[in-house]
């Protein structure tokens, strides 16, 4: 009933507002990790953070939807790890 008003502020607003910080300065090892099936927030929002981090990896699992860290919490760790 909302539409799609709040995704796209949601949107506008980590792509095009200051965060106060480089993306481009991080230097800790990254791995975004996406669903492939993620309608929400599609494996595209994880290639645009991982093109902004140096050395940033991207993660997609096939046959996952959103919020993948609640399926693949293993692989979340390994990540960090």
């Amino acid at each position: 009933a909302q539409g799609s008003v709040g995704m796209a502020a949601d949107i506008v607003s980590y792509t095009m507002a200051p965060w106060g910080f480089d993306l481009a300065a991080v230097g800790a090892p990254t791995t975004a990790l996406y669903g492939a099936d993620d309608e929400s927030v599609p494996p595209a929002h994880g290639r645009w953070y991982a093109g902004q981090v140096p050395g940033a990896e991207l993660g997609v699992v096939p046959g996952i939807g959103h919020l993948v860290a609640l399926t693949r919490w293993a692989d979340v760790l390994a990540a960090v790890a």
